[in-house]
């Protein structure tokens, strides 16, 4: 899929008042419906709601499905800039730690960023947007934890990107 698809079904869902991924514990919905969306699943619980990112993290950290860490190494989920890069190709992308989860999504110039504040991604939650960056979605002092997952199974083609994007009218 295109980076311009991927970012265009990320925004395709509306966060914050008045929508269902208002302000407050919804980050984990958010990304589970647009993971659904991009045909790159994660796991619900079996009444079908979304798990919540303390259950979410532990799937993650032991390979569910395609999902895959950001790097290599002793700290291959800590790999922002491969994150960003992921993203920036049109991969699904997430980042997460126990308590919020957010897409990495392409930023707009498509650089790599130096720094981890400056990861492009959306979110619901606290503070809700569909393109912001790690410095608005987590506070400083806990960037550290933040792990960085990319979806390697198959992508949704270019040709279903777009007739999702028809059907919903976005």
């Amino acid at each position: 899929m295109t980076r311009d698809l991927y970012r265009r079904i990320i925004e395709s869902f509306v966060v914050g008042d008045g929508t269902i991924y208002h302000t407050g514990k919804t980050c984990n919905i958010f990304a589970t419906d647009v993971c659904d969306a991009l045909q790159t699943p994660l796991k619900r619980q079996d009444n079908g709601r979304a798990y919540d990112c303390q259950n979410l993290l532990p799937l993650l950290s032991n390979i569910y499905l395609s999902w895959r860490p950001a790097g290599f190494g002793s700290e291959e989920a800590k790999n922002f800039q491969m994150a960003q890069m992921a993203a920036n190709t049109g991969k699904t992308v997430v980042a997460i730690t126990y308590d919020h989860i957010a897409l990495v999504r392409p930023n707009e110039s498509g650089s790599i960023p130096n720094n981890i504040k400056d990861v492009s991604i959306a979110q619901a939650g606290e503070s809700p947007s569909t393109n912001t960056t790690i410095a608005w979605g987590w506070p400083e002092g806990r960037h550290n934890e933040i792990e960085f997952y990319i979806w390697q199974g198959t992508l949704m083609s270019n040709a279903d990107a777009e007739e999702y994007l028809r059907n919903k009218g976005a």
